[in-house]
């Protein structure tokens, strides 16, 4: 069907350990182009994650280079997520190989306007309405400087967006990601990559609650708040908080808890393990932009999913999980589910999950976008 193909990919950070949200697309779609025969190129920009020779088995090749953390670019009228992954050298390895590109995220778009690459077939996978996500960070943000940095973040970038129109397409990871970024530019839906392939939940029951993600990210640290303090403070029900770097407030407020317990910076083997042997995941988020991959991996390899209206948005899983909206609800749907068996009927529901979100079907829109 296709002829030999190459294919340049600019990342945001270094892809392997796929052990975070925008990663994790990164990583598994690389292995499944790979797949398909497709040659890859592969450009990471990184601040503290390390390199690695992993991404050697599916790239032709791998580049990196350090991302220019500098107070001079937070004074570009250009959002720094973006001025800080500029890079000459990476404009001099893309021209030693004409093939086409697909930048990975608004981040990584920084010379997508260059003259240089005028005749290059350029791609963009999008993973957020970035203004929507820097606006709720800068409303979750107690921190004065950041709360600023936030909110010039969002207004830069909401006039920078609009260089996405020298795509020729753009990839939103959710329908309503693909209805805002439609209105400026070419967007068609390819939804998120991730390491599952089968259902792997477990039959019976578990003995707590699971509450995981980044917790140095304001937003997640907030849920972790918001979901001891107004479900699971003076209650018997067990819950688990999982994920990186946790203040020291939150450390704090975990230990005045007997039913809480903290895993701090676990590793992707006992995250994995601790999702399978939750009785329920507790998914609530304030932000309805972008792909929830903790509540792909929860229903993947969990049992009960709890979750808020936001969680599910665009994701087309709303009907394999139960919603919680007010406090009194949350808590209803716990007991409502901490001594109910997770059986082969709940499992067998969460089958059709497998065609729903398959990186094999995805993987062959992407290549025949942009081969065709």
């Amino acid at each position: 069907m296709f002829g030999r193909q190459e294919l340049h990919i600019v990342s945001f950070d270094i892809p392997y350990p796929a052990n975070y949200g925008g990663v994790i697309d990164v990583f598994y779609k690389i292995k499944e182009l790979k797949k398909l025969g497709i040659n890859i190129h592969l450009h990471c920009f990184y601040k503290e994650r390390k390199k690695t020779k992993e991404l050697n088995k599916y790239c032709s090749s791998v580049n990196y280079y350090k991302r220019k953390n500098n107070f001079k670019n937070l004074l570009s009228g250009t959002p720094f997520i973006v001025k800080s992954r500029k890079d000459e050298e990476l404009i001099k390895n893309i021209l030693k190989i004409k093939c086409p590109i697909l930048f990975e995220g608004l981040h990584s778009t920084g010379l997508i306007n260059d003259k240089r690459l005028s005749n290059y077939k350029k791609f963009t996978r999008i993973y957020n309405i970035e203004t929507n996500y820097y606006k709720l960070l800068a409303k979750s943000e107690k921190n004065i400087f950041k709360k600023i940095y936030f909110l010039s973040e969002c207004l830069k970038i909401s006039f920078y967006q609009k260089k996405l129109q020298k795509s020729q397409m753009n990839f939103a990871i959710t329908k309503e990601d693909q209805n805002y970024f439609q209105r400026f530019s070419k967007c068609t839906h390819i939804k998120a990559f991730h390491s599952n392939s089968k259902i792997t939940s477990q039959k019976g029951k578990g003995n707590y609650s699971l509450y995981h993600g980044n917790l140095s990210i304001a937003e997640n640290e907030n849920a972790a708040f918001f979901i001891i303090n107004k479900i699971f403070k003076n209650t018997k029900h067990k819950l688990v908080i999982a994920g990186k770097t946790p203040s020291p407030s939150l450390k704090k407020l975990i230990s005045k808890n007997k039913n809480i317990k903290l895993i701090k910076d676990p590793t992707e083997k006992k995250i994995n393990n601790t999702i399978k042997n939750a009785h329920i995941n507790i998914l609530y988020t304030n932000q309805n932009t972008g792909i929830k991959l903790k509540l792909i991996e929860s229903l993947y390899r969990g049992r009960f999913c709890i979750v808020n209206k936001k969680m599910t948005e665009g994701s087309e899983m709303e009907n394999y999980c139960h919603l919680a909206s007010s406090k009194e609800s949350w808590i209803s749907q716990i007991k409502k589910l901490e001594n109910k068996f997770f059986d082969e009927k709940e499992i067998s529901k969460r089958k059709s999950i497998e065609k729903l979100i398959n990186n094999k079907k995805e993987a062959k829109r992407i290549q025949k976008i942009i081969f065709n």
